[in-house]
C-alpha cells in the first residue's frame, strides 16, 4: 500500500486545535503516528525519534512544510483527537487495503471477543476490557473492534461491528454466543454468509441439526472444499 494514500482517509477529521496553533498539517501528524506505530514505536517520544531517523524518506509522502513534528506536537494532538471520528477513518483505510479475491472466492471473516490481559484496575473500580473483534482471516488484519462492559455485552457489541463492515461476499463466523436471529438477518441483508456455533441449549436449532445435514446430503451438496476441508463432527 502507498504510504501517500494513507492521509486520504483522514481528510475527513476535524482538527481539534486552535488556528495559530495549526503549524503541521493534521494529515501530515496522523500518517507519521500510524507509520510510527506500525514500526515498533509506543508513544509521542518513540515516534519523534522514528520519524526523524525516516526523515528523508517521509519527505516523498507527507508534505511536511515544516519538518518533523515535535513530540510535544504529537503529544498534544493525539491526546485531543475525537477516538470514535479517528477510528471510522482508520477502518476505512483498512477496509480499502483488504480487497475482494479476483477470482471470486467468498473472504473469511471471523468475529470474536477477548479479554484484555491486566486491563482491570481495581484501585480504579474498573473492571477487565472486553473487546469483539473482526478479523480478516487470510490478510491476517482486524478490519474492526468494538468494547464493551463485560462478556455477556457482545450479543449487542456484535450488530453494532457488523455495520461497520463491508460483508459483501463474505463468510463470517461467529461462536455460540452470536447465535442470533437478528445477528444471521444482518448478516444476509448486508449480502454475507454466515457460519455460527450451536450449542445443545439451543434446543429447537440442536434439534434440527441431523434432519438438515441429512437434507443437504441428499441433494449432492458439496462435502469439502480447498478452503474449507472437511472435519469429523
Amino acid at each position: 500500500m502507498d504510504v501517500g494514500s494513507i492521509g486520504a482517509h483522514f481528510e475527513s477529521l476535524t482538527d481539534p486545535r486552535h488556528v495559530r496553533n495549526r503549524k503541521h498539517l493534521l494529515v501530515d501528524i496522523v500518517v507519521i503516528s500510524i507509520c510510527g506505530i506500525l514500526c515498533g514505536a509506543s508513544g509521542p517520544t518513540a515516534i519523534h525519534r522514528w520519524a526523524k531517523s525516516k526523515h528523508e524518506w517521509l519527505a516523498k509522502h507527507p508534505a511536511l512544510p515544516h519538518g518533523i513534528p515535535s513530540r510535544d506536537c504529537l503529544r498534544r494532538l493525539l491526546m485531543v483527537l475525537k477516538p470514535e471520528a479517528f477510528q471510522k477513518c482508520f477502518e476505512e483505510w483498512i477496509a480499502s487495503g483488504v480487497e475482494a479475491d479476483a477470482t471470486g472466492q467468498r473472504r473469511l471473516v471471523a468475529i470474536d471477543g477477548k479479554c484484555c490481559r491486566r486491563s482491570q484496575d481495581a484501585s480504579k473500580d474498573w473492571g477487565p476490557l472486553h473487546i469483539v473483534s473482526a478479523w480478516a482471516s487470510e490478510q491476517g488484519i482486524s478490519l474492526g473492534q468494538v468494547a464493551t462492559d463485560d462478556k455477556s455485552n457482545e450479543i449487542t457489541a456484535i450488530p453494532e461491528l457488523l455495520t461497520r463492515l463491508d460483508l459483501s461476499n463474505s463468510i463470517v463466523t461467529i461462536d455460540a454466543i452470536g447465535c442470533q436471529k437478528a445477528i444471521a438477518k444482518q448478516i444476509v441483508t448486508e449480502k454475507g454468509h454466515f457460519v455460527i456455533a450451536v450449542k445443545d441449549k439451543n434446543c429447537v436449532i440442536a434439534s434440527t441439526k441431523p434432519r438438515t445435514w441429512a437434507t443437504a446430503a441428499s441433494t449432492n451438496a458439496p462435502t469439502s472444499s480447498p478452503r474449507f476441508p472437511r472435519t469429523s463432527p
